[in-house]
């Protein structure tokens, strides 16, 4: 029960760790992996708008709209709109300062209008983020708030803490040796029980271990995840990663990674118990043209790139999972296409207004 009631209270506490996240120095875990967002917050190519239309094979391939993002001339994203059925949903607005770091975000609901949610940035004179500010607000009243606020020695990170509520939910420490960084602890606070995930750096400062750690009534101990990372010439080659109370009742998830002469990811390999996905990654020049997958589970859990089947049934094992890319002349992306089994089962437009 503890181990599921974990699990439960991690997966909450990233879900608020994730949102409205911007340009921090909190270093995260190397996914060599996932492809490239596809629009960032900044595209120096003249965009004004993008409207990114699915059509899947359960809907006969009818347009469904799921967002709009529109640019300013600057670069910057402005906008997004979310929409449900063709019909916009929310609406996310952002704003700049002069130097062009974030300076507000406010969300809102198109259906319910008295619901908003506005987050608020400072900066220092190096133009290092010091604090963000987050407001739940209903009927003009403040439900729920959630503040960032992050600690500088000589420009470098040294601390990030949150608050939910005004009652401190994370502390982020990190930890140098002269300019390298070489340790990141980083603590969940959820009343009796504490969650600490320990990063530890090598001289190259790559992430080189993990260790998940739970401590109740303030004295237990115990390891609760373990990862290990090896490198080549500076590139992730593997990673071991282990979980459950005290690494007890599972196996060793192993990811293996192969890149080509330039440099870019050209092979991953996932084992986990009888299960494995391996994916494979083809180039033109800098551009990811196509994802291939062959895996004998689609059950995407521990396994790293996540394969959606659209509600389309996997009746046989192993089955193949193809993503393929199109740009336009800008080196932007204008299709997306998901087959399985050389069935195409999804597809995804993006359709682009320039200035």
């Amino acid at each position: 029960m503890k181990h599921k009631l974990f699990i439960l209270i991690i997966l909450c506490l990233f879900t608020t760790f994730s949102f409205a996240q911007k340009n921090e120095d909190v270093i995260v875990e190397p996914e060599p992996h996932k492809p490239e967002q596809y629009f960032k917050d900044y595209n120096p190519t003249g965009i004004k708008t993008v409207y990114i239309i699915s059509k899947n094979k359960n809907t006969n391939f009818v347009n469904d709209t799921l967002n709009v993002e529109c640019y300013n001339k600057q670069g910057l994203k402005t906008q997004i709109i979310r929409y449900e059925k063709n019909i916009p949903a929310d609406i996310l607005d952002i704003s700049y300062d002069e130097k062009g770091n974030r300076k507000e975000s406010i969300y809102s609901l198109v259906k319910v209008k008295d619901r908003t949610g506005i987050s608020r940035f400072k900066y220092d004179q190096h133009n290092q983020l010091l604090a963000e500010e987050y407001q739940s607000v209903f009927a003009g009243k403040t439900e729920r708030t959630v503040d960032k606020k992050y600690t500088y020695d000589n420009q470098k990170l040294v601390e990030r803490k949150i608050y939910q509520s005004n009652t401190l939910s994370q502390t982020d420490s990190f930890f140098y040796n002269k300019e390298r960084l070489v340790l990141h602890k980083q603590t969940y606070h959820t009343g009796n029980n504490n969650y600490e995930n320990i990063y530890t750096y090598n001289g190259s400062g790559l992430l080189t271990k993990r260790e998940t750690y739970s401590y109740y009534n303030y004295n237990q101990k115990n390891i609760f995840g373990k990862a290990e990372y090896s490198y080549k010439d500076d590139q992730l080659v593997y990673v071991s990663e282990m979980e459950g109370l005290n690494l007890q009742n599972n196996e060793p998830v192993h990811i293996r990674y192969d890149y080509d002469e330039k440099g870019k990811i050209s092979k991953m390999r996932v084992e986990y118990k009888s299960f494995y996905r391996e994916v494979t990654y083809t180039y033109d020049g800098q551009k990811i043209v196509s994802i291939c997958v062959n895996t004998n589970t689609d059950n995407s859990a521990y396994m790293k790139f996540w394969t959606s089947t659209f509600g389309n049934y996997i009746d046989k094992m192993p089955f193949d999972y193809k993503e393929e890319f199109g740009y336009d002349s800008k080196n932007n992306f204008i299709s997306k296409k998901i087959s399985i089994n050389d069935e195409l089962v999804n597809e995804v437009s993006y359709i682009i207004e320039y200035y």
